[in-house]
């Protein structure tokens, strides 16, 4: 039987790659074939019961939209699941999302719904706080929280859906850790024009596939699981990530004066969270003596 379905997984070798790799052979509809692209100096930390349900691909380069390119390129597959190295699929997340794409006529790429790993449930937030309605006027001024929406600002809201009876969701834009693809939407080159991290990749990358009349779409009766670790940026790290997404305002021609003044209130209370954590320290030393 010819090969229908294909998971692509660039990574660069962590052991949390074997819960995922477990994850996708304990589904309800087992791929037909998982490529894993890592760079060719990079020692892959899977489990050896494992190793020979992999095909490895080795890049030259250690870039993860480049290597999910590559992937994308050797998938044999009618239908092609991008997904991150560190991302649990729950049983039936696959079928689930191949069951809408396989039944939709139409050009389209379907995403799940991620649930916290540690805690099995969906992060939520209350959107009617003072801070968080303050926050969403700054990015998308008076239409305020729109789940799956691109604000003005050009930044992303989350999948927050207020209607729970409606199971599928056109949005704008879908996150890179897990989508599921008819493989003639698959964007086969890098587009992802700066080095390191690849912050926003995902915005871009929806951008491509809406700017090719591909739909977007997020079911919520499929999950899948991330850790929600926030870590706190470098100024460095802060920087990059600004040109990034201020790369993906300038794709969808938004006015740039918004993703401005929020970096700029990232910037400073980064400052001022420095300053109270050198405060602290200072005290410290001083109780000791």
């Amino acid at each position: 039987m010819s090969i229908k379905l294909s998971v692509v997984i660039p990574t660069l070798g962590g052991s949390q790659l074997n819960e995922t790799i477990s994850s996708i052979l304990q589904s309800t509809l087992v791929p037909d074939e998982i490529l894993i692209c890592l760079p060719k100096f990079n020692e892959l930390f899977l489990e050896e019961k494992l190793i020979n349900k992999v095909q490895i691909i080795r890049t030259d380069e250690k870039a993860q939209v480049l290597q999910r390119s590559i992937g994308f390129c050797s998938a044999r597959g009618d239908f092609v699941l991008q997904l991150d190295d560190d991302v649990i699929l729950e049983k039936d997340c696959i079928l689930t999302m191949w069951q809408f794409l396989n039944t939709n006529k139409e050009s389209a790429s379907v995403a799940p719904v991620f649930h916290n790993k540690s805690t099995k449930a969906a992060n939520y937030y209350n959107h009617d706080s003072f801070f968080r309605k303050a926050l969403y006027w700054l990015l998308n001024g008076d239409s305020g929280f729109q789940a799956g929406k691109i604000s003005l600002s050009g930044m992303a809201f989350i999948f927050d859906f207020q209607d729970k009876k409606n199971s599928i969701n056109k949005v704008d834009w879908l996150p890179g850790g897990c989508v599921l693809h008819k493989k003639e939407s698959l964007i086969l080159e890098n587009y992802y024009p700066f080095n390191g991290k690849a912050y926003g990749e995902d915005l871009i990358h929806s951008f491509i596939l809406r700017k090719n009349l591909v739909n977007l779409y997020v079911h919520q009766d499929a999950i899948a699981f991330l850790d929600f670790v926030h870590i706190k940026h470098s100024l460095v790290e802060l920087r990059k990530e600004y040109y990034a997404v201020k790369y993906h305002c300038i794709l969808m021609s938004k006015n740039l004066t918004r993703i401005r003044l929020y970096y700029a209130i990232h910037f400073f209370r980064f400052i001022f969270d420095k300053i109270i954590d050198e405060l602290k320290i200072i005290l410290k030393n001083m109780r000791r003596k």
